[in-house]
């Protein structure tokens, strides 16, 4: 046997050592490291982690559900896969609502008309804007403009409804108006038509289950505002029924509220229904007495003067008259004017329709004289004087529920027209006139009535 043969047979005999499954298992997981750190610096490197992680964390800047409960938003989110604070801010179209504001279990905003969009952001910075819209879209509150939670119409009368909405998102704002009884009063879109006394409900609804009802009613005792020369004189007593009568009360009392109660549209508003819209003229009768401050005549009221809210038109009435020197007596009913000893129907006069008109607008001058006098306070005291001429007229100083006047008697100015240059006037002085509106041209107040002194009274009604 040679040497080859030999050495060939010990290698046989003694062969190479493997290696071992535990270092395999090392030398794999050094690889697997080194994958990791060379993948991690090239995402930073090139900015690729942020993405990645933005993926990731996609469902958790998502929003789940928004509703609406009463004037409250709710919004809830998804919750995302990492355990990560949220936060979430609300905005309008123009502004920032709400600054970022950390997402919890009860997410809520008072509702707003103009919220439009929510968006969400991360720790990272990550941030998804929603616009509300594509969540909700609903009407949350219906109401209808009203005086004094109702309407009441002269019939004849138009009126545009005036639906107030408050929404969310882009809902559908339509509304449906019905009436119970279309023959009092006749629908046409928002316009409202009286065309019969009576008292009806009319019903407003959206497509969003909301619903006000409002009474109305339809009243044919006073005309639409007109001057009317030939109106009947009330000169005697118990015209209207005591229903009736109580009815003119809160008609009154409601175009005070529609006018503004204690403004000089109230004011108009009073002198107007009292010359333009009640359907008698109230007769001409000097005072019998009056009560106001530093009087030294005896106290008296109701008498040519009548210092107390509403008409003087009923019975009940009289319950409210302090001192009568020779009634009680309700307008239109007879009555001795002491002044002369003579009988004559009720009613009031000058000062007493000046003082009536704002006492019922909502002010409180007192029950006091068309003035000059030396003994007490009068209405024009309340007011700054200027002389009647065509240029103050035309100046814009006076303006409607000022007061004019001429030495010992007083009216209202209802009406000042600049573009044509007329002037209506409210009082009563003359007993074949009673109270009555007059319309004049600057010209003729200043050159062909007695007229001669007009009473800036923005001070007294509280305007700067």
């Amino acid at each position: 046997m040679d040497t080859e043969t030999k050495t060939d047979e010990v290698e046989e005999k003694n062969p190479s050592p493997k290696p071992k499954k535990h270092t395999l298992l090392i030398v794999c997981i050094l690889i697997v490291i080194m994958v990791l750190i060379c993948a991690t610096y090239v995402f930073q490197k090139y900015e690729l982690m942020g993405v990645v992680e933005s993926n990731y964390l996609e469902d958790g800047l998502s929003i789940q559900k928004v509703s609406i409960d009463d004037t409250t938003v709710h919004f809830s989110f998804t919750e995302p896969t990492l355990k990560k604070n949220r936060w979430y801010q609300v905005l309008s179209e123009d502004e920032i609502i709400t600054d970022w504001t950390l997402v919890s279990k009860d997410n809520t905003i008072e509702v707003r008309d103009d919220i439009k969009y929510i968006q969400v952001k991360d720790e990272k910075q990550h941030v998804k804007l929603y616009e509300i819209a594509d969540y909700l879209s609903a009407v949350y509150e219906l109401n209808v403009k009203t005086t004094l939670n109702k309407i009441m119409l002269t019939k004849g009368e138009e009126k545009e409804l005036e639906v107030e909405m408050k929404w969310i998102g882009n809902p559908s704002k339509e509304v449906s108006i019905e009436v119970d009884d279309p023959s009092v009063l006749k629908v046409e879109g928002s316009t409202l038509t009286a065309l019969e006394a009576g008292k009806v409900t009319l019903t407003v609804s959206d497509s969003y289950g909301h619903k006000v009802e409002i009474p109305v009613t339809v009243t044919d005792l006073i005309t639409l505002p007109q001057i009317d020369e030939k109106k009947p004189f009330l000169n005697k007593a118990n015209v209207f029924t005591m229903e009736e009568a109580h009815l003119l009360d809160e008609i009154l009392e409601y175009k005070v509220a529609e006018a503004g109660e204690g403004t000089r549209a109230a004011v108009v508003a009073v002198a107007k229904f009292m010359t333009m819209e009640f359907p008698y003229r109230i007769p001409y009768i000097y005072e019998n007495g009056r009560y106001q401050k530093n009087d030294y005549s005896r106290p008296c009221d109701g008498e040519g003067r009548y210092y107390k809210k509403g008409l003087y038109l009923s019975e009940d009435k009289y319950e409210t008259i302090k001192d009568s020197r020779a009634g009680p007596a309700m307008w239109g009913a007879p009555i001795n004017e002491l002044s002369t000893g003579k009988i004559r129907p009720n009613g009031l006069d000058c000062s007493g329709f000046v003082s009536f008109a704002l006492y019922n607008a909502g002010f409180d001058p007192g029950d006091i004289g068309a003035g000059p006098d030396d003994h007490y306070a009068t209405i024009p005291g309340y007011g700054v004087e200027y002389d009647l001429t065509v240029d103050i007229l035309k100046s814009g100083i006076i303006k409607d529920g000022d007061i004019i006047t001429w030495w010992g008697h007083v009216g209202i100015i209802e009406d000042i027209d600049l573009e044509n240059e007329t002037i209506t006037v409210s009082d009563t002085v003359f007993r074949d006139q009673g109270l009555c509106a007059n319309k004049y041209t600057f010209h003729e107040v200043v050159y062909d009535t007695y007229f001669s002194k007009v009473y800036d009274f923005s001070k007294f009604y509280g305007e700067e």
